[in-house]
């Protein structure tokens, strides 16, 4: 077996200082009042007396061994207990509350997620695309001939310039046929025969008839 004088002979000077180390450390932890350093960093450890404050001789970390936590200066243990029980039920309050807004933010989410698909669902059913300026419209009532007023102070399709409101911008003014999107002003030429032949004002018309124009009646 070796021993301290055959070790150091064969070890680095560093090597042989770290194993002194542990063999004292090794030594002491057989006394049950040792204790290690508690600061985190620091690997030392002595016999405590077992007073109510540890303080390491190596780094000079001060530890309440009553809260077992680093040292509260100037509270009492009691006082800092309370204060900490406080501080707990404080930060569980909040970590609830947290979690209750983070689930109604998740459900809103989702319930603003679901309406939106109905809506753009719903917005299929009863929208179309004009074929004029492609931007959306909607049928309330009436026949199924359409006339598109969609105003643009800026873009659009640009058919006629008016004024709206003080505005003045363009109304796309395109006519067509609700169910099938024919061109209204073809119908009024060659009559019901441009419509789409799955539409259901499709009629086969002689070549020479036409639908009078409104203001041709």
């Amino acid at each position: 077996m070796l021993d301290q004088a055959d070790l150091k002979a064969v070890c680095t000077t560093e090597l042989f200082e770290r194993y002194l180390q542990l063999e004292s450390e090794a030594l002491l932890t057989i006394f049950p009042n040792f204790q290690r350093c508690m600061s985190g960093s620091c690997s030392s450890g002595q016999i405590h007396d077992g007073g109510d404050i540890f303080s390491c001789t190596a780094c000079q970390y001060k530890h309440c061994m009553s809260c077992d936590v680093a040292l509260h200066s100037g509270e009492t243990c009691d006082l800092y207990q309370e204060l900490s029980t406080k501080e707990k039920e404080k930060r569980k309050a909040l970590l609830a509350k947290s979690a209750d807004i983070e689930k109604e933010a998740m459900e809103l989410a989702k319930r603003t997620e679901k309406e939106e698909a109905e809506a753009a669902e719903t917005l299929k059913k009863v929208a179309k695309l004009c074929p004029g300026c492609k931007r959306k419209v909607m049928k309330t009532s009436g026949c199924d001939h359409i006339h598109c007023g969609y105003f643009d102070a800026i873009f659009g399709h640009q058919v006629s310039r008016t004024t709206t409101n003080g505005f003045a911008g363009t109304v796309c003014g395109f006519d067509f046929c609700w169910i099938c999107l024919a061109d209204q002003n073809e119908i009024w030429k060659v009559g019901n025969s441009a419509h789409k032949e799955d539409c259901n004002h499709f009629r086969s018309l002689p070549s020479r008839a036409r639908v009078l124009r409104p203001d041709e009646l």
